[in-house]
């Protein structure tokens, strides 16, 4: 019977889907090139999906070589239709992720973000568009492989987008003098929420925040409605956070646009 033993995994990390024990999973797909997966084949190496990324195994040789060093590549492609409304790139697609050093404990700062050399990263224009490439990844690693205790890990970490957060009001609320707090407000972090500059619909009230906010599947933000003249009434305990099901413009102090995500609340 054959042995297999890792060589590496790797993973793809999203601030999006925050961390801690709320965080939820970023769920990337991501397969060998052809060349690639064609080499991989030739030296019974393989690949196993798994929370989070990818681990590769290879067979246990006699005739191997396991100081020679295999360029890897690999094609990172996701299924949510809305991820690049909330990814902040860091440069224009098509983009790969080269490795440029090696240490011990592989990090984000081990990559960096370079113009893929092609657009089509090998595919058939069929198949790029049944599953369409967020990046490449090439990782050169030895043949050499690890304990299954002791796998080495290199890590993605891929940056959540800041949008300004636009609260509408309407109904009762509106009627009042509204103020936003945040009731995490400290030395470091202090959000600050201005009445719009916009024109809203009649009878209603809009408040966009001064900074951008990092977007979150799950926001951390704790936001509480209050009746400004009426020694801070609680009108809202805990506001709904944004989510990027609603995304619009809004013009900044200085007229200039701004991407908002925008929270309507009738009350």
């Amino acid at each position: 019977m054959a042995r297999y033993l890792p060589l590496f995994a790797l993973h793809i990390d999203h601030e999006f889907f925050g961390d801690g024990e709320n965080a939820q999973v970023f769920t990337p797909q991501i397969e060998a090139s052809k060349a690639c997966a064609a080499k991989m084949e030739k030296e019974s190496l393989l690949v196993r999906t798994v929370t989070g990324g990818i681990e590769v195994w290879q067979e246990q040789l006699e005739w191997r070589d396991t100081s020679e060093v295999f360029d890897f590549e690999f094609l990172v492609s996701s299924s949510d239709p809305n991820i690049d409304t909330y990814t902040a790139w860091d440069i224009a697609k098509p983009i790969c992720y080269q490795l440029v050093q090696q240490n011990a404990e592989q990090t984000i700062s081990s990559f960096v973000a370079k113009s893929a050399e092609t657009e089509d990263f090998g595919l058939s224009s069929f198949e790029r568009q049944r599953r369409p490439i967020l990046f490449s990844v090439k990782l050169p690693h030895a043949l050499t492989p690890s304990t299954v205790g002791d796998v080495k890990k290199y890590q993605i970490q891929l940056r959540s987008k800041h949008m300004h957060w636009k609260y509408y009001f309407s109904g009762a609320l509106a009627k009042k003098k509204l103020e936003i707090v945040d009731l995490d407000a400290n030395s470091e972090s202090d959000y600050r929420f201005i009445p719009s500059r916009q024109v809203v619909i009649e009878n209603s009230l809009a408040f966009v925040s001064e900074v951008k906010l990092p977007m979150r599947s799950i926001p951390p933000q704790r936001f509480q409605l209050r009746e400004e003249d009426a020694n801070g009434r609680v009108l809202m305990r805990r506001l709904p956070n944004a989510s990027i099901d609603k995304i619009g413009k809004e013009k900044g102090p200085d007229g200039q646009s701004l991407v908002v995500a925008e929270i309507y609340i009738h009350q």
